[in-house]
C-alpha cells in the first residue's frame, strides 16, 4: 500500500507511518581542532574540526566535522538526510542520508523538494520488517 511522505517540524512531531523529518547540518560556533589522538583515530576521514554537543540524555556527544561541510554551511543548514517513520506500520525510525560532502558508504540522491522529495535508489530497512521501497514525489511505494 503507497503511503503518503508528511513532513514534519522535528523529530519529536513523527508519530504516523511515513511522516518525516529532513535532517539537517547547522553552522556551528563552537569548533575546536582535533586532538592528535583524533587526527590518529579518524585518519582518512578527512575530519579537519570537532564540535561538542551540550550535555543531555543523547548518546550523541559531538560531531567531526570535514572542510566540504563546514563550507557547506557556510550560508546556512543543509539538508543531509531524511528520518521517517516506517510506512509499513511497524513503528520503526529509519532513515536515509543523502549523497553529499564525499563520506563512505550508502548514500541517496535527493531532487531537493523539501515536502513531496523523491529519493534514488529504493530504501530498504535491514532490520525488523525489511520493508523495501521507494520515495518518489512524496510517497512511499513498495515494491
Amino acid at each position: 500500500m503507497n503511503i503518503t511522505a508528511v513532513r514534519v517540524a522535528s523529530f519529536n512531531e513523527i508519530k504516523e507511518p511515513g511522516q518525516f523529518v529532513l535532517d539537517m547540518l547547522y553552522p556551528a560556533d563552537n569548533l575546536r581542532d582535533l586532538t592528535p589522538e583524533e587526527l590518529e583515530q579518524h585518519a582518512g576521514q578527512g575530519y579537519v574540526k570537532y564540535q561538542e554537543y551540550p550535555p543531555d540524555d543523547s548518546a550523541i556527544i559531538g560531531k567531526f566535522w570535514t572542510q566540504a561541510e563546514l563550507e557547506a554551511v557556510a550560508n546556512g543548514p543543509v539538508a543531509t538526510g531524511i528520518t521517517f517513520l516506517c510506512p509499513c506500520g511497524c513503528g520503526a525510525i529509519g532513515g536515509i542520508r543523502f549523497n553529499q560532502f564525499g563520506r563512505p558508504g550508502s548514500a541517496w540522491t535527493w531532487d531537493g523538494n523539501k515536502d513531496k522529495p523523491t529519493c534514488t535508489p529504493s530504501i530498504q530497512r535491514t532490520e525488523g520488517c525489511r520493508w523495501h521501497g521507494h520515495l518518489i514525489d512524496g510517497v512511499f511505494v513498495p515494491c
